[in-house]
């Protein structure tokens, strides 16, 4: 094999206990030991597909509850876009030892749940829950996840809240902006779940009625 594209993601540079971004960090040093290989590390931000899983607290409550600070901006890409960039990766290799780059448009929290709000015609707002609260650490542990969980999901928001991921500025344009996201795919499913019959209490429709 001489030429690998590989999508780790945005913070694997940062060792330590930072989440989600901990198993990309030790994906990466893994694939650096490789010689005679050109080898592309794809730093994705977060998929904008995930944004599904507010649809449910979206449609009951017209809220996006999550513990990311809702200064902090972070990259957003859509999987098509990012498949169609690293398909291009391979049709021409920079016979680079290993080059990385990272992908996704920025966006804060708040001005996500201001795009939802203005494609629904209705207010939508952002509710930032503390992960340092106790009683969110209580409520979750006994009725939506285990502690390992909660140290892990803890650990990825604290990365990004303190600053220790951080973001490069020369970020390859991409055509799927948020607004072409929110409109075309996650209204859809935001008003799918408004005629649906409610589900069962998730950590996410939790907190975005609190």
């Amino acid at each position: 094999m001489k030429f690998a594209v590989s999508l780790t993601a945005m913070g694997s540079e940062v060792s330590g206990n930072t989440g989600h971004f901990q198993g990309f960090h030790i994906l990466n040093q893994i694939l650096n030991r490789l010689h005679d290989i050109n080898l592309v590390h794809l730093q994705g931000g977060w998929f904008m597909e995930d944004l599904s899983r507010w649809a449910d607290a979206t449609a009951q409550h017209d809220r996006i509850g999550f513990t990311l600070a809702p200064d902090v901006k972070a990259p957003w890409v859509s999987i098509p876009d990012l498949s169609d960039f690293a398909a291009k990766e391979f049709d021409a290799p920079t016979d680079q030892h290993r080059s990385v780059k990272q992908l996704g448009i920025d966006y804060t929290m708040a001005e996500i749940a201001a795009i939802v709000g203005r494609a629904l015609g209705r207010e939508v707002d952002y509710r930032f829950v503390d992960p340092t609260n106790r009683e969110v650490e209580r409520v979750f542990r006994e009725r939506f996840g285990t502690l390992d969980r909660w140290v892990y999901d803890k650990n990825t928001t604290a990365a990004l809240n303190d600053g220790r991921v951080k973001f490069r500025d020369d970020r390859p344009a991409l055509p799927t902006t948020m607004e072409d996201f929110v409109n075309d795919t996650l209204i859809p499913l935001i008003e799918k779940a408004r005629t649906e019959a409610p589900k069962p209490e998730t950590f996410l429709t939790w907190s975005s009625q609190r």
